[in-house]
């Protein structure tokens, strides 16, 4: 396996914007496991509104959106480290997408 210290200036600009988006998705988690629904009474300003209609699978219940948040988590944080593994910069940028495409298609039909 190859390892490439020396990345491509548009492979930082987009490592450098999923770490940013990999911090928020952390951040996040990190709040998700200690907050309440907002269905539960007294509500919390901190409450999530897990179980409510309308909303996408992963707010059917706590369990399931900490599990599709550290699936996405995992995700995000092995795109950006492909180009690292990538013999060149074209093939690092489309290792980086195609993790991230293949990884949003699990999180959608999970």
């Amino acid at each position: 396996m190859h390892f490439r210290l020396r990345l491509s200036w548009l492979e930082i600009i987009l490592q450098s914007l999923l770490a940013f988006v990999l911090f928020g998705l952390v951040y996040d988690f990190i709040q998700a496991i200690g907050a309440s629904a907002c269905s539960d009474r007294p509500i919390q300003p901190d409450c999530y509104p897990w179980g409510a209609e309308g909303l996408t699978d992963n707010y059917d219940s706590k369990e399931a959106y900490l599990r599709s948040s550290a699936v996405g988590i995992a995700l995000l944080f092995a795109a950006s480290i492909q180009p690292f593994f990538a013999p060149g910069p074209k093939s690092g940028l489309i290792r980086l997408s195609v993790v991230i495409v293949a990884g949003g298609l699990l999180l959608r039909f999970w």
